[in-house]
């Protein structure tokens, strides 16, 4: 059974966060690689 990565279980995973938003943008097939990569730069794995 896979978990919930929105459901707060005293922390937040950056790790399943990023995974979801590559998925996400990895069903587009329109969608332009460059613009993806700098979306999941800036809001990739780093907190803050």
């Amino acid at each position: 059974m896979q978990q919930n990565p929105f459901k707060k279980r005293h922390r937040f995973n950056l790790g399943k966060t990023f995974n979801l938003r590559k998925q996400f943008f990895g069903q587009y097939s329109s969608a332009d690689p460059v613009a993806v990569s700098q979306i999941l730069t800036k809001f990739g794995k780093t907190r803050g």
